[in-house]
């Protein structure tokens, strides 16, 4: 090494050494980046390349870290071929998904994925350490790494992009908005790539098993984590004597806080590991790292009644089966390391990985799970009140919610709007496209009648015969008196025209009606004063009525002799 650093020969072989260790790994790298690069200039973006570049960068990166551990070459290269023909496979499954809609299962699933990976980068070559600490070591090293990395991207990045931009304001040079996001994706993203490979540990560093333990890590545990995980502590206890006399149930908060609290008991207990090893340690942190999880048991018991308690009132969702499954986990982690004594802790992360692959890239994982029941109970329905026709519209679904009682109108709807917002295409068989739910039904909607639904999917329409030009609509409309508007069943329409002049046409609701059970092409209306001169064209029509308000929808097309 020279005076002041690596030399270019020195660099070189760092290089070389790299390319030669994670040969697989960088490919993926540089593959992402020419992935990117492509979607910038053909201006078109999809998410499946790059799960696939990343997918597999981690992937090669955790094999090549554990084929270093000296397993047999053929059962290396049997794992190797096959979790990365799987991986290419579910790439190839992900790409035929239409119009690259992502619902929540598969966001989950692959989410579980990126993470078991990372878990066997960190954790993967060590299990054959009779103690944690090499892996303590490692993972922080690896995060230091990380970090450098990110900056010195962070700094190339910018960096380059300003000068780009100043060369083309000094030379009067157009420099294009792609190249300056290539050459942006060049340094955020393969630069960083290549030197976190360039710093991962290897040999004897990889399974350094020294203990470090600094002023810094050590105060800020003992002066700042400590004390707050015992606030928590006392809060949660003191809420926990207040059910008991009072003999009420938990609230929903509890949950989050119970979450927050073994998260920084958790916390504590890895940022401790190396301390406990250490002859340094004091009493109150062993007594802290022993007794921490047996104390949190309670806590953990109160989360389970209150999770109960929301599956009771309010029904199963994919993300109440998680909680309810981090809440078990919290069980084993409490008993775990007291009955372990924090001896080994690696397990902790590595079982939370195992469990969110076994409960989301599965087949029968959560999503489904919850797909399958709430679907269940939506047929059940309309078993039970049948609907006029499938897929309802606006007006059909509004009737059919109608002839449920109050509780089970509010459930359909509530289950219905979850499968539309979750699930790619859940409700198509039962509802139209056109329909829009939020996430719970209103009490103010269970009062307002349909009154005329029409809806001809058009956007175009052929000019009709004498007429010369037109003027598109597409008004909401809200009368405060619907005695202004509404006759019997004969709505007056008021439009304002191409020069901005007040129009007025009488819509017959029930035509309407029949209209859209026929599936007639669009409505005509003339005008009131002036007859056929100017027509009124209907592609979609939505009114509805709450006391003394009408609510009306409408689109489509004025035509002027």
């Amino acid at each position: 090494m020279s005076k002041f650093g690596l030399s270019i020969s020195e660099l070189r072989e760092s290089m070389l050494r790299m390319f030669q260790r994670f040969p697989l790994a960088c490919a993926f790298a540089c593959c992402l980046f020419m992935a990117i690069s492509y979607m910038i200039v053909a201006n078109e973006f999809r998410g499946v390349p790059i799960y696939y570049f990343t997918a597999g960068f981690l992937l090669s990166l955790m094999l090549a870290l554990w084929a270093e551990e000296g397993p047999r070459p053929h059962l290396v290269l049997g794992v190797s071929v096959a979790a990365h023909v799987l991986l290419l496979v579910d790439a190839i499954h992900l790409w035929g998904v239409a119009d690259s809609y992502f619902d929540m299962e598969l966001f989950i699933s692959r989410g579980a994925v990126y993470l078991a990976l990372v878990l066997g980068i960190v954790f993967l070559s060590f299990y054959r350490e009779p103690n944690d600490v090499p892996a303590w070591n490692f993972l922080r090293r690896l995060l230091i790494a990380l970090l450098l990395s990110c900056i010195v991207g962070g700094i190339m990045s910018s960096g380059v992009t300003i000068l780009l931009a100043g060369i083309g304001s000094l030379f009067n040079i157009h420099i294009s908005d792609k190249v300056m996001a290539i050459a942006a994706t060049l340094c955020s993203q393969l630069l960083p790539m290549l030197l976190f490979l360039s710093r991962i540990p290897a040999d004897e560093a990889k399974h350094d098993a020294s203990l470090v333990v600094t002023r810094f890590l050590s105060g800020t545990v003992r002066y700042l984590f400590t004390p707050l995980a015992i606030c928590y502590l006392v809060v949660l206890y003191a809420y926990l004597a207040r059910i008991l006399f009072t003999f009420e149930l938990p609230r929903g908060t509890i949950t989050w806080l119970v979450t927050t609290m073994m998260a920084g008991i958790l916390l504590i207990e890895f940022l401790l590991y190396p301390a406990m090893r250490h002859d340094t340690a004091r009493n109150f942190e062993r007594w802290v790292v022993r007794w921490f999880p047996l104390l949190a048991l309670p806590l953990v018991v109160l989360m389970t009644v209150g999770i109960c308690r929301r599956l009771s009132d309010y029904g199963i969702t994919v993300s109440r089966l998680y909680v309810l499954t981090l809440n078990v986990w919290f069980y084993a982690v409490c008993l775990g390391l007291w009955f372990l004594r924090a001896r080994r802790i690696h397990w902790i992360p590595l079982s939370f990985g195992a469990l969110l692959l076994l409960t989301s890239a599965q087949p029968m994982n959560y999503c489904q799970v919850v797909k399958r029941s709430l679907s269940s109970n939506i047929e059940s329905l309309l078993a039970q009140y049948p609907a006029q026709s499938l897929p309802m519209n606006e007006l059909a679904f509004n009737q059919w919610l109608h002839t449920m009682p109050d509780d089970v109108r509010s459930d359909a709807y509530s289950h219905l709007a979850y499968l539309r917002n979750n699930y790619n295409g859940a409700t198509e068989k039962w509802l139209g496209k056109e329909i829009y739910l939020s996430s719970r039904l209103y009490d103010d909607s269970e009062q307002r009648t349909m009154l005329a639904d029409f809806d001809n999917h058009n956007s175009t329409i052929d000019l009709p015969q004498s007429y010369s030009h037109l003027k598109k609509i597409n008004h909401t409309r809200y009368t405060e008196d619907s005695n202004l508007c509404l006759n019997d069943s004969i709505l007056t329409l008021k439009v304002d025209g191409k020069d901005e002049e007040p129009l007025s046409f009488d819509i017959n609701l029930e035509a309407v009606n029949r209209a859209n059970d026929a599936d007639l092409p669009p409505l005509q209306f003339p005008e009131k004063t002036v007859g056929y001169d100017v027509l009124l064209i209907v592609l979609r029509l939505n009114v509805s009525q709450e006391a003394e308000t009408i609510d009306i929808k409408y689109s489509g097309y004025l035509f002027y002799k």
